[in-house]
């Protein structure tokens, strides 16, 4: 039960607030993800993204997870800042 707890609280702290997103332009997984990575998927995810297309990827427990972004979403994204 632990683990569930854990899991819930982890996608309750990224979402809380403004979601740190790593990329939203990166089509393909990072090689070694850290675990709490997130990125927003474009068009034509490949390998462990494939079919998840416009979805947020979130890396929990060494797998990622996929959250669909909702109206409102505020979003700070990493690469793009000046």
């Amino acid at each position: 039960p632990e683990v569930t707890v854990n899991e819930m609280a982890r996608h309750l702290e990224q979402g809380a607030g403004v979601r740190t997103i790593k990329d939203r332009n990166l089509v393909t997984p990072p090689a070694s993800p850290a675990e709490g990575d997130e990125y927003l998927l474009p068009g034509s995810p490949t390998g462990a993204w494939v079919g998840q297309a416009g979805k947020l990827a979130f890396r929990m427990n060494t797998q990622w997870e996929f959250i669909t972004p909702y109206a409102g979403l505020f979003a700070f994204v990493q690469d793009e800042l000046a």
